[in-house]
């Protein structure tokens, strides 16, 4: 342990417990634009959770210590790696990024199983999302030290993330026919203490959006106070310390949405805010501030008042004596042309006295399992319809070398090489990056630069980015080829150019006596310019 890692354990309140923390202070950084410190620390091996954490927040907290500091950070390293810790880090980042983000709340009770430094998330088989949030929390985890290799995996005890999510939608459902049933239809606002906001005066697109917009508007104004209106979307609360809960609202209106957060020390006020609901109409008065958690800027509420009951914004009725039949419905199953799903169609329909509807979804059926449940009741007639493209298939060359096995059976490696050059026999391989998948599950990662044995030039650089530093102590091909083909083995190669990327790969393999014959592989790059070359160039 180094002095200057005894001070900053003093400066943290833990000088009782260096025996805990044995490490030393590598490097500070200090940014003087923004009043920031940059920490690199490096452990002797890593600490127990319970400790870290303790670290960690005392760390979070320095700026409070220190005059003259905003804002800190830190880089972990240690002296002796070791991955037995690694699921209690796991869960450490998550919680930590729920708190600040809420979509990575959706996967904090997904099992995991851990293999040395890999963790693969168990996840339902519509669980494709959790592939983007295993990004940031890799990144996360390196900070603390741990060079992670995230993966999914599919969890056949939970339940699909659509079922979970309908059944959500029908409970929601029955609470807003309940409440058309009972409630008056007047729209009455009620508030703690009785305080009221009289004048809405702005709407959230009013209010500014970064940290810049919000310098400007308090350089020209008072104030960055703003009254406003919405729905509540969404609805977050935790309790802070001892005597404090935090409530933090989503307030949506036709055009905009913005974070609401209420501090609450009042029991009373707390029981107020617990019967609060997603659906109701909000009024807000409040103070703008820039949010660094998330990045954008939010209110701090001084004033709340809310409906009673959830609102019910859609009051149409066809009142045609002939009703119409619509024939060409797009659900949430055609990309990018649906954003509801059948079964709200059909709701809609039967609502409006209709007597048939018609889906028509683009390239696919999936929405007919649903659309007979929502019409088993024979109240509407389902028309069961879809929209093909048809193309000339003598024209279309996706899939080389093909074997006879189902799509969903089949295991695909996805790669992409990158090259000192375009010539098979004169270049060189300096980059290979691959993923196993299977039911758009990933399997496994393969990622490794090679040293071509040759200076990299300033054109090759220029295209791929990689520079002779890059490679000059990763293995030659020699020593990764034989792994790459174990690694490919059984599967169905896919690449943007696939003639190109496989003609290396062959070239290797025969070099190094390796070479089976011509693999099956599908090219994209083919199936992009059939599909949309009239579009895209």
């Amino acid at each position: 342990m180094n002095g200057n890692f005894k001070k900053l354990l003093e400066q943290l309140e833990l000088s009782d417990k260096f025996n805990v923390y044995q490490g030393k202070l590598k490097e500070i950084t200090v940014d003087k634009t923004d009043d920031s410190w940059f920490f690199e620390i490096e452990f002797k091996k890593p600490l127990n959770i319970e400790d870290f954490e303790v670290f960690s927040n005392r760390m979070t907290s320095l700026p409070k210590r220190i005059k003259g500091l905003k804002e800190c950070e830190y880089l972990i390293t240690y002296k002796k790696k070791d991955d037995e810790l690694l699921e209690d880090y796991y869960d450490f980042v998550l919680r930590s990024l729920a708190t600040k983000k809420p979509r990575f709340s959706a996967i904090l009770d997904f099992n995991i199983e851990r293999r040395g430094n890999r963790i693969e998330v168990l996840c339902p088989k519509d669980g494709t999302f959790v592939n983007d949030l295993l990004y940031e929390i890799k990144s996360e985890l390196l900070k603390l030290g741990f060079d992670a290799r995230l993966a999914t995996g599919v969890s056949k005890e939970r339940p699909l993330i659509k079922d979970r999510m309908e059944k959500q939608d029908k409970k929601f459902s029955n609470e807003v026919r309940q409440i058309v049933e009972t409630s008056p239809t007047e729209i009455t606002f009620v508030s703690y203490d009785k305080k009221v906001i009289r004048n809405v005066k702005d709407t959230i697109t009013d209010i500014p959006k970064s940290d810049s917009e919000l310098i400007e508007y308090k350089s020209m104004n008072d104030s960055a106070f703003f009254s406003f209106q919405g729905e509540i979307t969404k609805i977050d609360s935790r309790r802070i310390n001892a005597t404090t809960d935090l409530f933090t609202f989503i307030v949506s209106d036709d055009e905009d949405s913005i974070f609401v957060k209420k501090f609450i020390k009042d029991p009373v006020e707390l029981k107020f805010h617990k019967g609060t609901k997603v659906g109701m109409l909000i009024k807000v008065k409040g103070v703008a501030q820039f949010d660094k958690f998330s990045d954008e800027v939010s209110i701090t509420a001084n004033v709340l008042e809310r409906t009673t009951n959830s609102v019910v914004k859609d009051n149409r009725i066809d009142l045609q004596r002939e009703k119409r039949v619509e024939l060409h419905v797009h659900t949430k199953m055609s990309t990018l042309d649906g954003i509801n799903s059948i079964g709200e169609y059909v709701e809609t329909a039967r609502k409006w006295g209709h007597q048939a509807i018609a889906v028509t979804d683009h390239s696919n059926v999936q929405s007919f399992p649903e659309f007979y449940k929502a019409t088993k009741d024979g109240l509407i007639k389902p028309i069961y319809g879809a929209e093909f493209t048809f193309i000339d298939e003598e024209d279309l060359e996706i899939v080389k070398n093909p074997v006879d096995i189902k799509l969903d059976e089949a295991v695909y490696t996805v790669f992409d090489i990158e090259t000192t050059g375009l010539s098979v026999v004169d270049d060189k391989i300096i980059e290979i990056a691959a993923l196993r998948v299977k039911n758009g599950q990933i399997l496994d990662e393969f990622q490794t630069y090679i040293n071509p044995e040759r200076p990299i030039s300033e054109l090759t650089t220029k295209i791929t980015s990689i520079t002779s530093s890059d490679v000059a102590l990763a293995p030659t091909i020699d020593m990764i080829i034989g792994e790459f083909k174990q690694f490919i083995k059984g599967s169905i190669m896919v690449a943007h150019n696939a003639q190109f990327d496989m003609g290396f790969i062959y070239n290797e393999l025969k070099n190094h006596d390796m070479y089976d014959g011509e693999m099956c592989n599908i090219d994209t790059l083919s199936f992009a310019r059939n599909c949309y070359g009239d579009v895209l160039k």
